[in-house]
This record gives structure tokens, C-alpha cells and sequence, in this order.
């Protein structure tokens, strides 16, 4: 009687967006200041924080899927992964780390990532307006 054997291998998928921002390096550099550059500065911000989140959003998964039975993991990953962007760069690091440590939000780094997901979420969703001229 054969018996069938399946190997469970998480994917990270973040690799995706680190190979696209690799690519954007090596043509316009890391800060796309070139006139050539500033056509792409749209996409390369949203690829940039696609590439925080997809990697925060991989960590949760193979974490929560490697230290729980599937029944509760199936339970616990959907209600992480709906968190903000922000949300989860706060929450997800002493979740994984078992609070041993935590973003240290005066940070600098800290300061430019909040920066970029501002920046991502006003061009991700953003609005028109009116403006007011007085006539």
C-alpha cells in the first residue's frame, strides 16, 4: 500500500518585491534623483512599503503557522494580517520576539518608516478635492 507524504514549504513572497527594488537600484539608485528617476518615484515608494508589509505579513505567517497546531493558527493569522501597515510594524515585533523587544518609536528609523507609510497611504488612497479661489 503506498502512502502519500506531503512536505509543507512556506514561500516567502517578499523576495518579489526585494528583487523589483534591486532592479530599481542598479537603474535609477536608491533615491531616484535623476531626471529619469522621478517617473518611477511613485512606484518604487509603494513598492517600497509593499515590501515592508509583505515582509512583515511572511514573518506572521511562518511564525504563527510554526508554533501553533493549523486549527488555531488558521484562527490567529487572518486577524493579525487585517492590522494596518503600522499596526502591525508596532504589534508584530513583540508578538514574534515574545515581548522581549518592542519598536522603539523615537527612533529615527522608526520616524522614516512612519514617514513612508504616510506617504504610501496618501498616494494609495488618495483623494481629489476642491480648491477654493476667491473670484
Amino acid at each position: 500500500m503506498e502512502k502519500k507524504i506531503y512536505l509543507k514549504m512556506f514561500q516567502s513572497n517578499y523576495r518579489t518585491y526585494l528583487d523589483i527594488l534591486l532592479d530599481y537600484r542598479s537603474k535609477f539608485g536608491w533615491f531616484l534623483d535623476n531626471d529619469r528617476g522621478r517617473l518611477h518615484t511613485v512606484p518604487f515608494l509603494l513598492t517600497v512599503a509593499s515590501a515592508l508589509e509583505c515582509s512583515l505579513n511572511d514573518h506572521i505567517i511562518q511564525h504563527y503557522g510554526d508554533s501553533f497546531e493549523e486549527e488555531y493558527s488558521k484562527l490567529l493569522i487572518p486577524g493579525l494580517l487585517s492590522m494596518t501597515l503600522k499596526g502591525k510594524l508596532l504589534n508584530i515585533v513583540p508578538l514574534l520576539t515574545g515581548n522581549k523587544y518592542m519598536i522603539n518609536t523615537g527612533h529615527k528609523v522608526y520616524q522614516l518608516l512612519s514617514e513612508l507609510i504616510k506617504l504610501r497611504n496618501s498616494l494609495v488612497h488618495n483623494k481629489s478635492g476642491f480648491d477654493m479661489h476667491k473670484g
